[in-house]
């Protein structure tokens, strides 16, 4: 048997193209032209979320390359949040000034497929070792407390589910 040494992806127009069904081939312009009108105005999905902080420091990092956060024009974030397109943060690891509830508004923006996340905090809060901060959206609460084995005291989130309704 064979060992398979290389592998190709064509484009279904171009399969299309050289079928030997005449339907087919006449049908491959129209797939083309469908799949380029679909690249050029992608669904976009906004979902309205909450982070909240109860430590000396936390941050939510985005994992997903095809989304990215704004600031929410409704509820803006104050100057002692840092929103970027892939993290938003409050505080500074280390500086032992616990704060309750420190809360930040934002929007993340993508095609409507599920994200993954990761949440840090410091690891104090109102108690020794009770740090924790939680982001909330699509009415699920992702909530990373206590102490982790690493440093940051960070957790994953995987497959995260967005506002499915299109903008």
């Amino acid at each position: 048997m064979p060992n398979v040494m290389s592998m190709q992806t064509a484009a279904l127009w171009d399969v299309l193209a050289v079928a030997m069904d005449a339907e087919l081939v006449d049908l491959a312009p129209s797939v083309e032209d469908v799949f380029k009108y679909i690249i050029a105005h992608p669904a976009l999905h906004q979902t309205k979320c909450r982070f909240v902080i109860n430590s000396d420091w936390g941050e939510m990092g985005l994992l997903t390359p095809s989304a990215f956060i704004r600031p929410d024009p409704e509820n803006p974030a104050g100057s002692e949040f840092l929103v970027t397109t892939t993290k938003v943060s409050w505080g500074r690891e280390h500086s032992f000034q616990y704060e309750r509830d420190k809360t930040v508004d934002f929007i993340i923006e993508n095609d409507g497929s599920p994200i993954d996340i990761m949440l840090s905090h410091g690891s104090n809060g109102d108690q020794v070792g009770s740090g924790k901060c939680q982001v909330s959206f699509t009415n699920k609460a992702y909530e990373n407390a206590g102490i982790k084995g690493n440093n940051w005291n960070s957790q994953w989130f995987y497959g995260c589910d967005v506002n499915q309704s299109e903008s």
